[in-house]
């Protein structure tokens, strides 16, 4: 399979600008011809000093990129561990325990969850998403009414296969005139950098809602860092955007929603987490699709075998704790997580 996808070329930069999509304000080129996730592809970077936003163009995934991620996520540099949740997840009867401990997108989530009201039921639950579907799964383990829905076909047969018809494959556009029930909670994590309009996706989400219902939103974090910091994040159009927390303020104000952002002391203190080390651009998949393949053959040996048996997960974080890079203190995390919720459902 050759991956269509759209990229600079051709693409003519009069004036080093772009309009941004989060604000509306003009955006300034940050970056001409950084590598893209496939190999050949170069995407332009722009900042906008007005929302904080950060984002690609063209700012197009193209066709069936997640169908090939997924279906050879056990070697996909950045999914790999996805792959690993997975594998570890039956084994566990307190999977949820497993995946908080591992990931703070995860530990927010379950966090914020923790916070939604009783309603003398189960929380009804939408993972938008869900990939290999573990989380969906975890959600239910728990005791939530949980949903999972994903546009990768592999990605939702693989979870389907793994953990039963808790799963739908498809566009949140077109899942949500259909749905005939609202929810409590619409967890999109580590979504929104993955769309080309995330403000369309937001306000779908949040009208999936109960009145009372919540939006849990995870990104990785552009606050983090500080300027003239480029793209700490994965290559386009895998991540079309990077967002800051004043960027999720933004997109709260103009879906008129009210936001309140997840702090991390608690998992920093639980967790040895370090500052990521500099990111460097290059190719993860060929042109044709295939993983790239970095490293001794025999590290990507005990990468394969470690992922297998569920263990790369902790692999990672024993190899973090022996980082000279310094520890992460207090609120502020490697992932943003915005609450997004209506202003009335604040009102006692």
């Amino acid at each position: 399979m050759v991956l269509s996808l759209p990229t600079t070329s051709g693409v003519i930069v009069d004036d080093q600008v772009s309009t941004c999509g989060i604000c509306g304000n003009s955006a300034t080129l940050i970056c001409k011809g950084y590598s893209g996730y496939v190999q050949g592809t170069l995407y332009d970077l722009y900042a906008c000093d007005c929302c904080d936003a950060s984002f690609c163009v063209p700012r197009d995934s193209g066709a069936g990129i997640y169908d090939v991620i997924y279906g050879s996520a056990s070697d996909t540099p950045g999914y790999s561990r996805y792959w690993s949740y997975a594998k570890a997840a039956t084994a566990s009867p307190r999977y949820m325990d497993y995946l908080v401990s591992h990931e703070e997108s995860y530990w927010a989530a379950d966090r914020a969850l923790g916070k939604l009201a009783a309603r003398g039921r189960p929380a009804r639950v939408l993972d938008v998403g869900c990939g290999l579907g573990y989380f969906t799964y975890s959600l239910v383990q728990k005791g939530y009414d949980a949903v999972g829905i994903d546009i990768s076909v592999a990605a939702v047969e693989a979870a389907t296969n793994a953990f039963g018809g808790l799963f739908v494959c498809g566009d949140l556009s077109e899942f949500a005139p259909t749905c005939d029930r609202k929810f409590d909670a619409v967890i999109l994590n580590q979504l929104v950098e993955h769309v080309s309009d995330p403000l369309g996706l937001l306000g779908t989400a949040l009208g999936l809602l109960d009145d009372q219902g919540i939006a849990i939103i995870t990104t990785p974090n552009k606050s983090l860092f500080s300027a003239p910091t480029i793209w700490e994040t994965d290559s386009p159009p895998v991540h079309l955007w990077w967002f800051s927390e004043s960027t999720m303020r933004w997109l709260a104000g103009r879906l008129g929603v009210q936001v309140a952002f997840m702090d991390f002391t608690e998992f920093h203190l639980r967790q040895r987490i370090h500052y990521p080390a500099p990111r460097v651009a290059q190719p993860v998949l060929t042109a044709s699709g295939t993983p790239i393949r970095t490293g001794s053959s025999a590290k990507r040996w005990t990468k394969t075998a470690l992922a297998r048996i569920g263990l790369w997960p902790s692999y990672l974080a024993v190899r973090s704790r022996m980082t000279r890079r310094p520890r992460l203190t207090g609120a502020r995390g490697r992932v943003c997580c915005a609450v997004m919720r209506r202003p009335f459902a604040f009102r006692d």
